[in-house]
């Protein structure tokens, strides 16, 4: 088995699924509306269940409950799921971002994650490094969520803004372990 070098918290199986229903939802109010806004929004809560579902089926795999994976291949394993993981669910935060923050500039966006780059490339530790710009990701979404539930102050907009600063919590909680 590939110990030590990843942790296997959390259950990204019920985040996936729970992602895929705000997925459904959220393709299904852009279908009503028509807005560009909702349809980034549908973007990239389906990437974070894509993300999602990397890293379940590269845990299952790792932990042989699909199959038996023989030694030699558990570190690509590994590394090919986990970069995925990290990957589509770094480009969905910077969907979200963008959207809340109202950055319409292309330029931008892919500067945030070309910064992202080095920062994980460079740490000693993916893990830390993942779900500390997770958080720092999560946090100005959640503030941009809060500001528009003050100004609009009706229950969908509280309900989003609770579900990011649940996620934003997560990912403290993930940090402190």
């Amino acid at each position: 088995m590939f110990e030590g070098t990843h942790n296997f918290t959390g259950n990204p199986w019920l985040a996936a699924i729970i992602a895929f229903l705000v997925t459904i939802v959220s393709y299904k109010a852009f279908c009503a509306t028509g807005e560009r806004r909702t349809g980034y929004f549908t973007l990239s809560t389906g990437l974070l269940t894509l993300s999602f579902f990397s890293r379940s089926i590269t845990d299952s795999i790792l932990r042989e409950i699909v199959v038996h994976l023989p030694e030699k291949l558990e570190a690509l394993v590994f590394l090919g799921g986990y970069v995925a993981h990290i990957m589509l669910a770094f480009v969905a935060y910077i969907i979200l971002v963008c959207i809340t923050h109202k950055i319409h500039d292309k330029r931008i966006a892919a500067l945030l994650f070309v910064t992202l780059i080095p920062s994980l490339l460079l740490s000693g530790s993916y893990y830390r490094s993942f779900y500390t710009l997770s958080f720092v990701f999560l946090a100005f979404i959640t503030a941009a969520y809060y500001q528009n539930w003050r100004q609009v102050r009706n229950r969908s907009s509280a309900l989003v803004m609770q579900s990011f600063a649940l996620l934003t919590f997560a990912q403290a909680q993930f940090l402190i372990q």
